[in-house]
């Protein structure tokens, strides 16, 4: 639990573009217990995990959201989000975190959703994946 907030963490963090120096000074901590909160080696307390939620404009439940269903979390070696986690256990296969995290702010940059799911379309045939996916609902296809 403590490593999947402090990766919903960082990944805030990184989005906002708030260094780790800048996150430090506000929380009047040192980088190094930062990054320890961001890999989950040390537990936030649930004050300072509503100050974090203010600094970086997201409701305290941004932490847990997306959360796997209660245990799965537990004694896996599936990692969820951005931390400098072993990439064997990032859930990206070879691709390094800071390349996923890139590639993630990238694409949340294209508006367009055809756009976006030709992007899918031409990673996954490279991928050598099938290349057809769930029809998203919300999506306009004509």
């Amino acid at each position: 639990m403590d490593a999947y907030v402090g990766e919903r963490l960082r990944l805030r963090r990184v989005l906002r573009k708030v260094s780790l120096d800048e996150l430090a000074a506000f929380l009047n901590l040192t980088s190094q217990q930062v990054q320890k909160y961001e890999k989950g080696e040390n537990r936030i307390s649930a004050g300072r995990l509503f100050k974090l939620a203010q600094f970086l404009g997201v409701q305290p439940q941004f932490f847990f959201d997306d959360l796997p269903e209660s245990g799965s979390y537990e004694n896996s070696s599936v990692r969820y989000g951005f931390s400098e986690a072993d990439v064997s256990d990032s859930g990206f296969g070879g691709v390094s975190n800071h390349e996923a995290l890139q590639l993630q702010l990238a694409f949340n940059r294209v508006i367009d959703p055809k756009v976006r799911r030709q992007i899918l379309v031409f990673v996954r045939a490279i991928a050598g994946q099938p290349t057809e996916f769930d029809p998203d609902p919300n999506a306009d296809d004509n």
